[in-house]
C-alpha cells in the first residue's frame, strides 16, 4: 500500500459525501495515489451508493466483469445507459441482489446465469436489443416489477405461469403478437403493459380475460 490510513481516511470521506465536487476531488486523489477501488467498497455499503452510479466505475477504467465482481454483496445494481454490451456470468455469484437496472444499454441477450439471482425483486432492461428471454429468467419466483419495454422480444415463454410474485410487467414497444395462456397464473399481476406491440385486438381481449383483476394497457 503506496498510501496512508489517514490518506485512506481522507478519501474515504470525500466520497462519502455525496456531494459532486467532493466525489472529483476524492477520485483525483486516489488515482494520483493508486488506490484500488476495493479497499473503500469493502469498508461500509454507503460507498455502494456512489458505486453504483457507475462514476466509480469510470473512474477506474474498470471491465464490466470486474464491476460485477466486487457487488457480490450489494442489494442494488444500477448501469444505465453504460453502453454495455453483454452481462458477464458472473453476475451469478449476487444473490443477495434484490434490484437490477440495466436500462438504455445495448444488450442482445441474457445470460443464463440470470437465473441465480433468486432474490430479485426488481429488473430494469428497458431499451436494450432483446429477442428473447432464457427459460432461467422465468426461475425468478420473487421478481414483483419486470421492465422490458423498448426490445425486440417475440415470444415469452410458457414458463412466466411460474412467477407468481409479478405485480408489474413492461413490454410495451415489443414485437410480440400473442402471450402464452400461462399469464393468467399471475394472479398478482395488476399492471400490465402492451402498448406498442403488433397484436390485434381480439387477442388483447382474451389476455383481459385470463387477467381479470389487472390493468392491461393496449389503447386501440
Amino acid at each position: 500500500m503506496s498510501y496512508t490510513p489517514q490518506e485512506k481516511e481522507n478519501v474515504f470521506r470525500l466520497l462519502q459525501s455525496g456531494q459532486t465536487e467532493n466525489i472529483e476531488l476524492g477520485l483525483e486523489i486516489a488515482k494520483s495515489l493508486e488506490m484500488n477501488i476495493q479497499d473503500f467498497i469493502t469498508d461500509t455499503e454507503i460507498i455502494y451508493e456512489w458505486l453504483m452510479t457507475g462514476v466509480g466505475y469510470q473512474a477506474w477504467e474498470m471491465s464490466l466483469t470486474d464491476r460485477f465482481r466486487i457487488t457480490y454483496a450489494t442489494h442494488l445494481v444500477s448501469l444505465s445507459f453504460l453502453f454495455i454490451y453483454d452481462i458477464p456470468a458472473e453476475i451469478r455469484h449476487m444473490t443477495q441482489l434484490t434490484e437490477l437496472h440495466l436500462s438504455d444499454n445495448y444488450i442482445k441477450s441474457l445470460p443464463l446465469e440470470i437465473g441465480a439471482l433468486i432474490n430479485l425483486k426488481i429488473i430494469s432492461l428497458a431499451r436494450n436489443q432483446l429477442n428473447s428471454l432464457p427459460s432461467t429468467f422465468f426461475r425468478l419466483k420473487q421478481l414483483e416489477l419486470v421492465n422490458l419495454e423498448g426490445n425486440e422480444l417475440q415470444k415469452i415463454l410458457i414458463e412466466i405461469g411460474n412467477m407468481h410474485s409479478l405485480q408489474i410487467l413492461n413490454l410495451q414497444n415489443n414485437q410480440l403478437t400473442y402471450l402464452p395462456e400461462e399469464i393468467r397464473e399471475l394472479t398478482n399481476l395488476s399492471m400490465l403493459e402492451l402498448s406498442g406491440n403488433p397484436m390485434n385486438t381480439d387477442i388483447v381481449t382474451q389476455i383481459q380475460s385470463w387477467l381479470p383483476n389487472c390493468m392491461v394497457m393496449f389503447p386501440q
